[in-house]
Parts: C-alpha cells; sequence; structure tokens
C-alpha cells in the first residue's frame, strides 16, 4: 500500500494487542500449534510430547467458562477489566467456575471471586524482558525487592507445576527461565540476562523457525456493525508521547504538576455543518452511555466524514491514574476504541 515493503527498515508490522504480544508470540504463547518444529524443539527440552492441536484464544476461554466447558482457571489478572466488552459477561464467566486462582497485585472485583489469591509483584519488582514490535529484547531491571509474600508469575506457575508432581520446574531465577526459552526458541539462541545486561537483542526468526507457514495479507474494512447512532458520528482517539505544536501549560494539583492544555477536536467540515459547530467552538465528546469522555477546541477541515480524531498525551494518563479511586486503575484507563458520539457544542 505504502510501496515500503522490500526495503530496508521497512516493512508490515502485525498490530498485536498489548505491549508484551510480540515477546509472547516469540516464545510460543498462542493458541495455535502449527508450527511443527517448535513442538518438536520443546518436546525434546521438556520430556514430554507438547501439544499439537489448537487451544483456545482469550475470548474463546470466557465463552468456554460460561458455557461449562472450562471448570478451573488460573488467572494473572493485571490489566482484566469486568466491564470489557471483547471477552463478554467475565462476570458470569468467572461464577460459573468450579475453582479460581487469582495472582494480582490488588484486591479488586476479579479477587473477589477468587477461590485462593496469590499477591503478584510488581514489574519494578522483578527482573524480566520486554520485546517490541521491532523484536528487540531488552532487558528490565529490578528497582526494589518484595517486602512481603509476594511472587513473580513464573514462580506461582512453577509452584503449582511442583505441587502436582511435575519435574524440571525448579527455576532459580528469572534468568534460568529465560536460559530455557533461548534454548528452545531459535529466534532468542545465544540471548541472556547477562547479554542484555548492556545492550539489546534483535530475535530474528531463523531459517525454518516458522515450519511451513504461509503469511497473507489483505485490506480489512472496518465493520462498525452496531456502532451508528442517531448522530452518525464515531469518535477515533489516538494518544502521543509529545506534541510540540500544541501549546501546554502546568499546574499543580495535589502537590502533583499536572498537564493543562485544551484538545484538538478534529471535525470534517459536512459534519461540523450538519451539527451546528464552527472551527474554533469549544465541544464535548458525549459516548453512547451518556458521560463525557473528552472536551476541547473545535478543528473543523476535510478529514474523513462521519469520523471525530482526538490525539491526547500518553503524560495524560498519570493524572488520570493517580487520581483513579480503584486499587487497580490500569484496566480502567481510557481505550483508543473507535466508539459512537455525540458531539455537543458549549461555548461559541
Amino acid at each position: 500500500v505504502c510501496g515500503g515493503v522490500g526495503r530496508q527498515g521497512s516493512g508490515v508490522y502485525p498490530l498485536y494487542e498489548g505491549g508484551n504480544g510480540a515477546g509472547a508470540h516469540l516464545t510460543g504463547c498462542s493458541p495455535m500449534a502449527s508450527n511443527s518444529q517448535r513442538i518438536e524443539s520443546f518436546s525434546a527440552a521438556w520430556g514430554e510430547d507438547a501439544p499439537r492441536n489448537d487451544g483456545l484464544g482469550v475470548t474463546e476461554m470466557f465463552d468456554a467458562m460460561r458455557g461449562g466447558q472450562i471448570k478451573a482457571v488460573v488467572l494473572f489478572s493485571d490489566g482484566l477489566a469486568l466491564e470489557d466488552d471483547a471477552y463478554g459477561d467475565v462476570n458470569a464467566a468467572l461464577s460459573s467456575l468450579d475453582f479460581l486462582l487469582v495472582s494480582s497485585l490488588f484486591d479488586t472485583e476479579i479477587t473477589r471471586h477468587a477461590d485462593l489469591v496469590f499477591p503478584g509483584t510488581a514489574y519494578t519488582e522483578g527482573t524480566a524482558t520486554s520485546t517490541n514490535l521491532e523484536m528487540r529484547v531488552q532487558l528490565l531491571r529490578q528497582a526494589w525487592k518484595p517486602r512481603y509474600d509476594q511472587q513473580a508469575g513464573w514462580q506461582t506457575l512453577c509452584g503449582i507445576a511442583t505441587a502436582m508432581g511435575k519435574d524440571g520446574f525448579d527455576f532459580a531465577d528469572s534468568s534460568a527461565v529465560f536460559d530455557e526459552a533461548s534454548a528452545t526458541v531459535d529466534a532468542l539462541a545465544g540471548c541472556s540476562h547477562a547479554s542484555l545486561d548492556d545492550s539489546s537483542f534483535l530475535a530474528h526468526h531463523a531459517s525454518g523457525e516458522l515450519g511451513d507457514t504461509t503469511y497473507h495479507f489483505e485490506v480489512i474494512r472496518p465493520n462498525f456493525d452496531g456502532a451508528a447512532t442517531a448522530n452518525g458520528l464515531l469518535l477515533a482517539p489516538g494518544r502521543v508521547l509529545h506534541q510540540p505544536d500544541t501549546e501546554i501549560t502546568l499546574s499543580q494539583r495535589n502537590y502533583l504538576n499536572v498537564i493543562d492544555r485544551i484538545e484538538e477536536i478534529q471535525m470534517h467540515r459536512d459534519d461540523a455543518l450538519r451539527h451546528g459547530v464552527s472551527d474554533g467552538d469549544l465541544v464535548e465528546i458525549v459516548g453512547d452511555d451518556g458521560e463525557t469522555c473528552l472536551s476541547g477546541r473545535a478543528h473543523v477541515n476535510g478529514g474523513i466524514s462521519g469520523m471525530v480524531f482526538a490525539t491526547t498525551l500518553f503524560a495524560e494518563l498519570g493524572t488520570f491514574i493517580e487520581e483513579c479511586e480503584s486499587p487497580d486503575p490500569a484496566p480502567l484507563v481510557p481505550s483508543l476504541a473507535i466508539r459512537p458520539i455525540e458531539v455537543k457544542v458549549t461555548s461559541k
């Protein structure tokens, strides 16, 4: 589409959901078991036959919980919101289980469904790795040690496996866990926590690593069934690190510095005319739930008819998290999903 495929430094990036999706897919954390070479590698390392049939994705897992096919779950709940429409009725799914173990940093609505809760660690309390969409692996260093009985996710899983009589889960630390990953995943061969101490590592799929997988690309046109409203407008939100062309000021609130700025709400001229909005008007964006989700100054241009665009700063999330009353604010961070909205003029 853009003429960049085949050129150095360009190409196609998969848009996985979640910041750690790339690393998870790289190490085989996927419901699709089509990579025969990787399955053989895992089977040889573990001394067990690795699953060869496709599993369930997260959405399908919640469906299976509600349907009674899944009866027991170990859930690492950080970032999971009960209100997430993508998973259906999460409350009903968790209530349908015979047994639920939850690992969490906070006591939340999720943990209240649990039969057993393990206190988890924050990312600042452990040493781990992060892999971005470039497949660049970087080391996340421990800032301080857990003060109480918290344990990392890998410790919880290893403890469960050991209690079930399985061998090979006696890792001394997260570095040993990563050593097994680098020994079984060709793309990570030669990488270790020690080698990442002063540099990053660019993971490349070795020849044959992807088996016989063939990739096909197609243009997917968005389908917003059920999103249309009487106003006929959809909000396409964005979030960036820096917008030098937008004026900001800093003020103090509760002894903290916060960003004050007027957001730019971009509308197509035909939509603006239909809704009585003029360039420069102060407006509010109201969601289909009746709540105001954003306010700012209208900028009428020749964008896309039916779409309203607004780009906010990542730094403003710090203010949201600080002022959020929930013990676990992460699942409540405003999403970037396209949604039906109404634009109301508050001042001409």
